[in-house]
């Protein structure tokens, strides 16, 4: 593909990694992993098993949630730097590289955020102007 078309994939992973962030309430999150983590602290935090054990998994499902995000931010910032440079073929292949990746982890993270209204919401006029469907070194 050319530049022009590799730009738009860049922009519609921008879009996407940005729609994710604004649906996953990023501050907020992080907000509630904070109170969440206090919790599990606190000197009687395992009298209730059940309720420790619903709490400790929470936290791992949204560290995984800002890990993942934060994740995919970078590869697409990688995507964007090997955009700028003189494409040879190492550089071809690592932009198939991050591609792959890119696109296999955000529909793996919107497909889990498939369920929130907000989400539907963003992802429907996302994927109305723009979709990714297609391999960036296809001839």
């Amino acid at each position: 593909k050319d530049k022009y078309e590799l730009n738009l994939i860049y922009d519609d992973f921008f879009k996407r990694v940005n729609d994710l962030k604004e649906c996953l309430n990023v501050e907020e999150l992080k907000k509630e992993i904070a109170i969440l983590e206090d919790k599990s602290n606190a000197s009687d935090f395992w009298d209730d098993n059940k309720e420790a054990s619903k709490i400790l998994r929470k936290i791992g499902q949204d560290k995984n949630n800002l890990n993942n995000l934060n994740h995919l931010q970078s590869l697409v910032n990688d995507y964007k730097d090997l955009l700028n440079m003189d494409e040879d073929d190492e550089v071809s292949l690592m932009i198939e590289s991050i591609y792959n990746e890119v696109n296999n982890l955000l529909e793996k993270m919107e497909e889990k955020q498939n369920y929130g209204s907000c989400y539907y919401e963003t992802i429907t006029r996302s994927r109305s102007s723009f979709r990714t469907s297609y391999s960036p070194l296809e001839p």
